[in-house]
């Protein structure tokens, strides 16, 4: 919208598989799952832009929305379903410094999930990443960036779902050409 207002939609399109094996190796069990997923809404306002030392700071936000299907018959396949079921919130702070040739960028957000009309709550989230930048001219971006997350165990009726929760850890070298 402008230099320090950005809006985006995003509609996920879903296809999942889930096999179950039996104790010879043989299939025992398969769900398939396709549609639309939830569709999320995310804004990124820049609040403070410092020009002489070009750094700013900015505050991430987002929606999702439940159009995504959510099967209480698949409740105990929680990674099958297209959907949550009720909306979700997200919110959290980003800081850039430009250095010479180089960006640097961190950001962290927080994802809190609402309870279904099924009593089910899918797990809140803590993401946090730092990306470094290199940009040789106007047209080519070379990076690294690490990005990390903490999701929590989903809550059936208020009691935690086992086998649910994670935290992983993302390395990626990016390069983007501009044309």
């Amino acid at each position: 919208v402008t230099d320090d207002l950005f809006c985006m939609a995003a509609i996920p399109y879903v296809k999942k598989k889930k096999v179950t094996l039996a104790r010879t190796n043989r299939v025992s069990a398969q769900t398939d799952k396709e549609g639309l997923g939830d569709i999320s809404l995310t804004g990124r306002w820049r609040f403070w832009h410092d020009t002489y030392f070009d750094k700013h700071v900015g505050i991430l936000g987002s929606v999702s929305l439940p159009t995504g299907d959510y099967d209480s018959a698949l409740r105990g396949s929680p990674n099958v379903q297209l959907g949550n079921g009720a909306p979700g919130f997200t919110f959290g702070p980003l800081y850039s410094q430009h250095c010479g040739k180089f960006w640097f960028h961190t950001a962290a957000t927080y994802k809190w999930n609402v309870e279904n009309s099924d009593n089910y709550t899918y797990g809140d989230s803590f993401t946090y990443g730092f990306a470094a930048h290199f940009l040789p001219n106007t047209s080519d971006l070379l990076g690294f960036e690490l990005d990390g997350e903490t999701t929590y165990k989903n809550k059936y009726n208020g009691i935690k779902v086992m086998n649910t929760g994670r935290t992983a850890l993302y390395a990626s070298l990016v390069y983007q050409k501009r044309v």
